[in-house]
């Protein structure tokens, strides 16, 4: 989970955002997986990952060039 938050903050989204964009979760289960009532499996981590990986967070610089 921390991995997903950093992400976010980076990128300036919420982290059901992230999982939205990544693994097309319903954008209540942050908010579960946050409570214990359910929790992320392999390959949806996988996939979370995956996605994290394809889209890096651009650096100031980078921003400023684009």
């Amino acid at each position: 989970m921390a991995e997903i938050m950093e992400y976010a903050a980076a990128r300036g989204i919420k982290p059901a955002t992230v999982l939205q964009l990544a693994a097309g979760l319903s954008g209540t289960t942050w908010d579960k997986w946050r409570q214990n009532v359910a929790s992320c499996s392999l390959r949806t981590a996988e996939r979370i990952r995956g996605y994290i990986a394809q889209n890096p967070v651009q650096s100031t610089a980078e921003r400023d060039v684009a």
